[in-house]
């Protein structure tokens, strides 16, 4: 994202957020997350390392099948929140604009998830409790799931001062 592609709402952001991370580097978009405003899950206090999941599905993904995945997701972290004394939060949203399925330029409807841990370390030995093993279908195996992408952060509250 370069700064002269921002919106003229966005470019003031932009030339502040221009000085901590190359714009480049980035992809802008807007998602419809519950819960609303997402505090906990990306607030440094509480949730110092943030998994951050992007999941890719065919444009025309029926209504019926983003309901489905809500609800596969968040059994899941039901799972999850039983399971790991390390998870702290969660929240997740169908984006707004349709986004470019990485390394094929096909368009794609997305969902963003984020799910919260005390560290990556406790998110990475998660992967190898049983329950994770026995219930990550709900995420891999949802309805034609293109591609998943995942990061971690590391949240810093930033004011606008």
């Amino acid at each position: 994202m370069h700064l002269t592609h921002l919106h003229s709402t966005y470019k003031p952001f932009g030339e502040k957020f221009g000085k901590v991370t190359d714009l480049s580097r980035i992809q802008m978009f807007h998602a419809n997350l519950k819960p609303h405003p997402p505090s906990q899950v990306l607030s440094k206090s509480t949730s110092p390392a943030t998994e951050i999941l992007l999941l890719y599905f065919p444009t025309d993904y029926s209504q019926a099948d983003q309901d489905k995945l809500e609800a596969d997701l968040q059994k899941l972290m039901g799972i999850v929140e039983k399971n790991s004394d390390k998870y702290t939060a969660n929240a997740g949203g169908w984006i707004v604009e349709e986004l470019t399925v990485p390394g094929t330029g096909e368009k794609a409807k997305a969902y963003s998830a984020q799910i919260g841990w005390k560290s990556v370390q406790d998110h990475l030995d998660f992967r190898s409790h049983e329950a994770f093993k026995e219930n990550i279908y709900l995420l891999r195996g949802a309805k034609d799931l293109k591609k998943l992408a995942v990061v971690h952060y590391h949240g810093n509250e930033v004011s606008s001062s």
